[in-house]
This record gives structure tokens, C-alpha cells and sequence, in this order.
């Protein structure tokens, strides 16, 4: 500390900050572009920061004043040396001034110019250090950000690669695919729809009365539009008019699209040309309705089951042939029809391996118990279904009812007994009649020779004869 020398400079400091200030412009090159203003505020703060050192031995103010000048310095691309040169100039200002004011006392001049000496030898090297550090972290920080800046730009060049790649499925996808404003006008649409209205169309900027109705006719149930009121997916089924008169079916499909506050801000809208799913349904349900009028007219029962033998569907053949209802059996396994014996359970089970390992079993008689206990005799065939994957779906179970086929038979059975017996009677019959005859010949033949005894040989011979025949 040098208190005395602390106290000459605080008193001459506006001239020892005149002449630093002049001093450094004129000498070097990045401070003449600066004005001498600025050059007289950064030196007088130095200067304050080396009179705390000389005084009190306190180098917080220049150390402060340092963290201050080299951001600025740095920011304007000032040269560390140059920087290191105008303090340099502080300090030759200085011991100028020192010299001059000590002029008749040679120590005093020396261990003044040694109390300057150790303040200006840290503040060149601790700027020196700090500056270095701030370039360095300048660098690694150009170097993140150029680092930064081509990630941006490989992110861009991304991203623009998947937009085109997205823009060409959207254009590849047969749904017309719309983006709307709150105002129900098209910010962006796929190629659908540009096919839709027509190539010379231009649809963005055109309303969805416009895109669709061509003559300003709102929609009578707009999806789009509810999608913006609700902020919930909208559809609706719509009979658009077409540029040539006719019209065609469309499903549309509306999507919220949601800002960072939660508003609905866009809505993405599907459209879908059903026209032809529609006539195709229609024709469907024509085969279908057939097809149950076939199934459920049938006198024979027909019994849907799924891949777990439950029942999913009872025609009323089957309704007449047992006595249940559908709602009795719906769901319910096969085996609600109980056999009529016990080894009819057996045969079932015999009929499920054979339809496992060949996939049907085909005209097979047994029996079961209808609703009201009866025996019912059937022909069943049962049938694997499969979808076009080959898949098993469930299976199918023809019953016809073979109960009085199963009487005529048993009644032609007990005629053909009876007419076995009647055979085997007229056989015994005719088999007895033969030695009867030779008998019946014979006694006519005694009949003769016995008129001709007399007295009682010939009674008794009658008598016998009489017995005989």
C-alpha cells in the first residue's frame, strides 16, 4: 500500500485520464474508432480501481472493473494485445507523472513506480486470463452454435424430405384431404380434391360451400364447421351436387387441429367418395336379406355356431324341429340339445372328431330331445367355415328331421315280419296237407273193402273210420 501516492493520483486524476484517454486513441488503431468520452469513463474507472489498491490494498473495484471493460472490449473485437498495450500506457502515463512529481527524491520515485508496478502486473495478467477464457468460450460457443446450425440445417433438409414424402402420400391417398380456416376457407388441400373440383381449379382460399357445392350452398349438417364449435371429431354423411349435375355420397370426416391454448385453430377435414360402398352395401344387404329368407324359411333347422360350439344363430326350422325359441339358445353351447340316450352323446362326440379331422360330417343319424321331452330322430351334417385366409369363423349344423322317416321304416320292418311269419305258415301248411291226402285217400280205400264185412266186424270198422276221417 502507498497511501501518499494513493492520494497524489486521486487529486491530479483528471489529468493523469486526459492524457490515458488521448494517449490510447491516437496509438491504436481499435480505440481511434471509439469516443473519447467512453476512453475517459473506462480509464478514470481504472484509475479508481489502482487508487483502492494503493490506499486500502483492496482490488474489488478492480477486479469489477475488469469483468466490465472485457465484454465490451470483446464484443467489439478489440486484439488482446492492443488491450494489453493501452494499459501499458496507463502505466507509462503514470510513471511519467510519478517521475515528475518525485523529481528531487530518487527512493520516493522508486518505490512509487514499484507500488504501480504489482497492480498493473495483475491487472495484465488477470485480463490477459479472463480475456483468453472469454475467447475461448466465445469459440465453444461459435462451435456449438455452427454445431447447432448445421443439426438445424440436416433437421430442415429432414424435414423437408418427410413434408414432400407426406405431401406425396396425402396426394397418393383417394380421400380428399382438406385444411380449413375459422372461416371455412382452404388453407391446403391433396390432389383429391384439386380432381375433385377440376385441374384449372385453384382450391385454396375457396370456402367448403364453394369445394363442394360450387354454388354457395352450405352443407345441411356441416361437420366442419360443428368440429370449430364443439372442438370434438365431427362426421357426416353428405349428398354432394357435382359440376356435371349429378351427385355423389361422401363421408366427412372433420378434425380438430388445436392451438397452445386449447383452441380449435384449423380443422383437417377427410372426405371420402362412398358412392360405390354405398351401392355395394345395398346390393349386400339384397343378397343378405335374401339369404336369411332362404335360411329362415327353410323346414330343415340351420344352426350358426362360433369356434367354441356356441350357438349364434336359429333359423325357425330349427325353432319347429326342437321347440326353442333363438332367444333360448343364443350363446348357449350345442349341448342344450340333450341326447335321447346315452350313447347318442357318444355318437356326437364320434361326429365332432370326424368334422376335426375332415372338416365335415355329412348325412349322420342320431337323436335328440326336443324342448317338450319327445325324441326327435335327425340327419345332421355339420360344415367348418373358413374365411378367405382360411381361417376357421365357426361352423354350421344342417338338421333335418328324419322322425317319421324313422316310423315308416319301423312300420315296413313289422310288415315284413308278419309277412315272414305268413310264409312260414302257408309252408307248414302245405307241408301237413301232403301226408293228410295220402290219409284221406287210404281211408276212402278201407271204406270200400269194410262195406263188404257183415255183422259186428262191420260196425266197428265204421266206427273207426269215422274216427279217422
Amino acid at each position: 500500500m502507498d497511501r501518499a501516492l494513493a492520494e497524489l493520483i486521486r487529486k491530479n486524476k483528471e489529468r493523469i485520464v486526459e492524457t490515458w484517454a488521448r494517449r490510447i486513441k491516437a496509438s491504436i488503431p481499435e480505440y481511434r474508432k471509439r469516443p473519447l468520452e467512453e476512453l475517459r469513463r473506462t480509464t478514470g474507472a481504472h484509475l479508481d480501481g489502482l487508487i483502492d489498491v494503493l490506499d486500502r490494498d483492496d482490488y474489488s473495484s478492480l477486479t469489477r472493473f475488469m469483468r466490465e471493460i472485457a465484454p465490451m472490449r470483446m464484443s467489439l473485437r478489440f486484439s488482446l494485445s492492443n488491450i494489453q498495450r493501452a494499459f501499458l500506457i496507463g502505466k507509462t502515463v503514470i510513471s511519467n507523472f510519478i517521475e515528475i512529481e518525485y523529481a528531487d527524491d530518487p527512493r520516493r520515485t522508486l518505490d512509487a513506480l514499484r507500488a504501480i508496478e504489482e497492480p498493473f502486473h495483475r491487472t495484465l495478467y488477470q485480463y490477459s486470463d479472463l480475456y483468453q477464457g472469454m475467447q475461448i468460450r466465445e469459440a465453444e460457443q461459435r462451435s456449438r452454435e455452427l454445431v447447432r446450425a448445421e443439426e438445424e440445417r440436416r433437421f430442415l433438409e429432414r424435414l423437408k424430405a418427410e413434408k414432400a414424402k407426406l405431401d406425396g402420400i396425402m396426394s397418393a391417398i383417394g380421400a380428399g384431404i382438406a385444411l380449413f380456416d375459422r372461416d371455412l376457407r382452404v388453407i391446403w388441400a391433396n390432389r383429391t380434391v384439386v380432381e375433385m373440383l377440376g385441374d384449372e381449379v385453384e382450391p385454396v382460399e375457396l370456402t367448403c360451400r364453394d369445394l363442394y357445392w360450387h354454388k354457395g350452398v352450405g352443407c345441411p349438417q356441416c361437420p366442419t364447421r360443428r368440429c370449430f364449435e364443439t372442438g370434438n371429431l365431427e362426421r357426416a354423411l353428405q349428398e354432394v351436387r357435382e359440376l356435371d349435375g349429378g351427385t355423389r355420397t361422401y363421408q366427412i370426416t372433420s378434425t380438430p387441429i388445436l392451438n397452445e391454448q386449447g383452441e380449435v385453430e384449423q380443422v383437417l377435414e377427410l372426405v371420402q367418395d362412398i358412392t360405390d360402398l354405398r351401392e355395394l352395401e345395398a346390393e349386400l344387404d339384397k343378397q343378405q336379406e335374401f339369404l336369411t329368407a332362404v335360411t329362415s324359411g327353410s323346414a330343415d333347422a340351420i344352426i350358426g355356431l362360433d369356434t367354441e360350439e356356441r350357438i349364434v344363430s336359429w333359423n325357425r326350422g330349427a325353432e319347429k324341429i326342437f321347440g326353442y325359441e333363438a332367444d333360448e339358445v343364443l350363446g348357449r353351447p350345442l349341448s342344450v340339445l340333450q341326447p335321447a340316450e346315452p350313447h347318442d352323446e357318444d355318437a356326437l362326440a364320434r361326429i365332432r372328431q370326424q368334422v376335426r379331422e375332415r372338416g365335415f360330417a355329412r348325412n349322420v343319424e342320431t337323436a335328440r330331445r326336443a324342448k317338450d321331452g319327445r325324441v326327435v330322430h335327425v340327419d345332421l351334417t355339420w360344415t367348418v367355415l373358413r374365411d378367405r385366409r382360411g381361417r376357421v369363423i365357426g361352423s354350421s349344423v344342417i338338421v333335418r328331421d328324419v322322425s317319421e322317416r324313422k316310423k315308416l321304416e319301423k312300420q315296413i320292418i313289422q310288415a315284413e315280419r308278419l309277412a315272414a311269419v305268413g310264409r312260414l305258415a302257408a309252408r307248414v301248411a302245405h307241408e301237413i296237407r301232403n301226408p293228410l291226402s295220402s290219409i284221406s285217400l287210404n281211408v276212402e280205400l278201407l271204406g270200400d273193402e269194410i262195406s263188404a264185412l257183415d255183422g259186428n266186424d262191420k260196425s266197428e270198422a265204421n266206427a273207426l273210420l269215422q274216427a279217422i276221417s
